[in-house]
Order: C-alpha cells, then structure tokens, then sequence
C-alpha cells in the first residue's frame, strides 16, 4: 500500500465526459485523500492511451476493438437483415431500424415515384416487424428470464475488455480496485487474482448502476449471461454499491452477497451547481410567465413513455410541455415526438429543448412548475430505480408527476412531493398533472420541510462511499477524510428517509 495516500483505481467502462457520477465519484474520493485514477475505455481509434487530468484526478483511456464480440454481431446482423424474425431484434436494432427507415423516406423524393414507392413499403415492413417484435418483447418481460448461461462462452464483449483492461489494472497497482458497471467485473477479479500471487491483496468494490436481472436493453440469452455473470463473480468482490435501495434488496437476495450492497444515490450536487449562462427553460421554450410549464429531462427512449404525456395534452389546454431530450434533439425518436404532437394538434405547446449541463440543469429547470417522468412499468428495471431526473426536479423546486412504479410510488409518498398515474392511461396522467399543477406549492413546501433536498444531495450521499474505502483501507488512512461510519458491516436495510 502506498506510504501516504491510497490509491484507488476507478475502471469505467466507457468513455467519461458525460459519465457524471463516476467523476464526481472520484473527486470525492481525491478530496478525501486518496489518490485517484481513473481507467476508462475508448472503442475504437489508435492504439495509444489517451491521458488526462481533471481536478486533481488522473484519467487514462485506453483504446477498446470489440474484435470478438463483432464476430457475432456479424452473424446475427446478418439473419436479422434477411430474415422478417423480431427475435434477432433488440431494443437498440429497433431504433437503428428506424432510423434507415426515416432515411430512405428523407431521400426517396430526389430518386423519383419509384423511390418513393419503395420508402412507403419499407415503412410499412419496419411497422409490420415493430409491432410483432414488441408483443414478444412483452412476453418476454412477464416470463422468468433464464437463470444459467455460460457467460465465458456466450459474452464475447468481456472478453474483449479483459484482454485490454486486465493488464492495465494490472500495471497500475492499485491499493483498492472500483469497478462501474457489470462489463468490468471480470477483468477486476482476473487482476485481483494475479496481485494476490504477487503478495498484494487488493480489495474490490463493485458499482452497480443497474439491476442486471432487468436490464432491458438484451437478449434474453444475453441477459441470462450477464446474470450469472454477476452471480459469479460479484460475491468475489469485498463491497457492493448501488443505486437504490430496492436494487440493494434484490442483490442481495439475488446473488447471495455476504453483506447488503451500500446505496449511493445518484442525487445532484448543490455545492457544484452553476447558474444557467443561457436561457431559462421557459426562455428556451418560448413559454411566457403564469403559463403551466411541466418539463421531461432524459434520455429519449420506447420506454421512457414522453409520447404518453404528449397524448394527455388535449385534456390539458393550457399546459405546455417542455421536453429536455438527451442526447439532443435530433435523434430519430426526439423527431417522433414532434410527428406526434402534430398528430394530436399539440405541436404548439410541445417544446424539445436541447441538454445543459448536469451541473446548470437545476438552475435551467426552475422557473418551470412541475416535472414528470412517465416511465413504462413494462420494463422490469423501471420497478427499481430511482432516476436522476427525479432528484433533478426536486433540486430545481418543482413539484412531481411520476409514474407509479414500485420504487418512485414509495419515494414520492413518504414526503407528499407530488402525483403518481398510471403510464399506460391518458386520463390517469392528465389527471396527475393537473393536480401537480394545482397543488404546487404544497408539494414543493412538503419537501422543503421533510429536507429532502439536503437529504438527497450529493454530499449526504458520497459519505457513505468514503466510510466504505475507510473501512476497506484501515491501515493507511488520508489525513483530512470523514469520519468511517458502520454501512459495510451494518447489514441493515437503510429507509428512504435516511
């Protein structure tokens, strides 16, 4: 162990620029202490380590051919193109689907009526395979996944980040390793294994920013190889940290840990928030004061359900709806919600605002009224988290209109911050935002009283990481850390309210 200052190796496995929570992850621990570095995967690009530094962190790049997993994909890509099969399809082939869809239709009237011809059955074909590939995908959702895959044969993509981030853990010897994400266990504990032969015990904290047993983005081969995946290998692992608490309960029921994983909610941090240089939401929308304002922030997916708020506007005629589409405003699906508002004769009062920074995004929120996050409960994982936006929304002082799924039900009623609707019912959600609408500041006083913000800030929140290092590190502790704490052996379920 370094003579001074522990140094903690944070493996990400994809790029960082817009990773916020592992980097303030690691400007946590650097504040604490530590030395950090963190090791991150760049597809694609030479062969040299792209290095770099932000505040005191140390970052290194290394480069990533996914030689083994293309492989595969070629096949499959292969049978999906000439095979009308919706089970070579996943969520993101849809998408990509789309996309080629929307393209062939954006150049057919240069190419003449026969172009055109063929756009119209290309559409046609891409609606015919949608709609069969997302009643299978709902069969899919109600039955048990499968338990067992051989995880070594089937994911060849973690045997291309092992081949590269193994020696790099490796040539870095670190005296603690934290992993991010489900792709990177292997190489941690392929590392470990080697440092331990040398002499060098190294412990290991996993960070789950997911629950893999519902991850709705795979196959289902692909995600009963990740499940046992993680069922193998994260009980290697010294501590486990998660994103929720329900995620938290089902880990460790799941993969049988030693000791519940600690929750680290993703919540924004006050102390780095910066003033919006720009515009305001409202500004930015074109929306003048006294007019309902509600507001969506996200990632712009099937299952994030925006064009069920959108069909609720007719039954809201005063209200506009102001869409923060991530990653911008020009992505197939951002542009499908603008052929819905038309469809519905909402247009008008539909607004697709590009992203700001994490960082300004409070401050660029707030002079709406109330935000919403309309998540479809089809989705497995959506019973589990708790999403950023949702702490987004309660930093920037509005009141709530959230899906009723599990988790976000129980968050929203333990504190009265706002509304919950059922997503799959048009009336149910504009029923919800107008008492959102109506009850405001009753919703937001209620927060203010119970502390929530305070209670789901950052700051709250890392502390129990860095009482997690403390307790891994005991021997050699930075001089200006907090106090450690007892989550790592507590064993205890934390509630909401804590």
């Amino acid at each position: 162990m370094s003579a001074e200052r522990p140094h903690v190796l944070m493996v990400v496995p994809n790029e960082i620029e817009h990773d916020n929570r592992v980097r303030k992850e690691a400007l946590a621990a650097h504040a604490a202490g530590y030395r950090v570095t963190m090791l991150y995967v760049k597809v694609g690009g030479g062969r040299e380590p792209v290095r770099g530094e932000f505040s005191g962190v140390e970052t290194i790049g290394v480069r990533l051919r996914y030689r083994l997993k293309n492989r595969r994909q070629v096949r499959s890509a292969a049978l999906a193109g000439w095979l009308p099969l919706w089970r070579y399809w996943t969520v993101d082939t849809l998408d990509d689907a789309a996309q080629a869809v929307e393209a062939r239709e954006a150049r057919a009237p240069t190419r003449g009526g026969y172009a055109m011809a063929l756009a119209k059955l290309a559409r046609a074909v891409f609606r015919f395979r949608a709609h069969f590939f997302r009643s299978h995908r709902r069969r899919q959702l109600k039955r048990p996944a499968p338990r067992s895959a051989n995880w070594r044969r089937y994911l060849n993509e973690v045997a291309d980040m092992d081949a590269v981030v193994t020696p790099w853990i490796l040539r870095l010897k670190p005296d603690l390793i934290h992993i991010n994400d489900v792709y990177v266990l292997s190489a941690a504990v392929n590392a470990q294994a080697v440092l331990a032969k040398r002499g060098q015990p190294v412990p290991m904290v996993y960070d789950a920013h997911e629950y893999v047993a519902e991850y709705p983005r795979w196959s289902v081969k692909a995600q009963a190889a990740y499940i046992a995946l993680e069922r193998d290998l994260a009980p290697k692992f010294d501590a486990v940290v998660t994103v929720s608490e329900p995620i938290a309960d089902a880990m460790e029921e799941d993969l049988r840990l030693p000791r519940r994983p600690v929750v680290v909610h993703n919540a924004p941090d006050p102390e780095a928030a910066e003033p919006c240089p720009n515009d305001s939401i409202r500004e930015a929308a074109g929306v003048g004061p006294g007019v309902p304002l509600i507001v969506y922030s996200g990632v712009i997916q099937h299952q994030r359900n925006v064009p069920g708020v959108i069909k609720a506007l007719p039954l809201l005629p005063e209200v506009h709806l102001a869409v923060i589409c991530v990653p911008s405003t020009s992505v197939p699906l951002a542009v499908a919600l603008r052929e819905v508002a038309h469809s519905l004769g909402v247009a008008d009062r539909v607004h697709l605002v590009e992203p700001v920074a994490p960082t300004q995004i409070a401050s660029f929120m707030s002079s709406a009224d109330v935000g919403v996050d309309p998540m479809d409960r089809n989705w497995g994982q959506h019973a589990v988290c708790l999403p950023n936006k949702l702490f987004d929304y309660l930093h920037a002082g509005l009141a709530v209109a959230v899906s009723n799924n599990e988790c976000e039900r129980a968050f929203v009623a333990a504190d009265n911050l706002g509304t919950i609707f059922d997503p799959g019912s048009t009336e149910e959600i504009a029923a919800a935002i107008r008492q959102a609408l109506e009850r405001r500041d009753e919703f937001v006083a209620s927060a203010r009283a119970a502390g929530v913000v305070e209670r789901y800030a950052w700051k709250a929140q890392v502390a129990r990481l860095i009482r997690l290092y403390q307790e891994l590190l005991p021997a050699d502790q930075p001089t200006n850390s907090e106090e450690p704490g007892g989550l790592l052996n507590s064993g205890k379920r934390e509630d909401l309210r804590t």
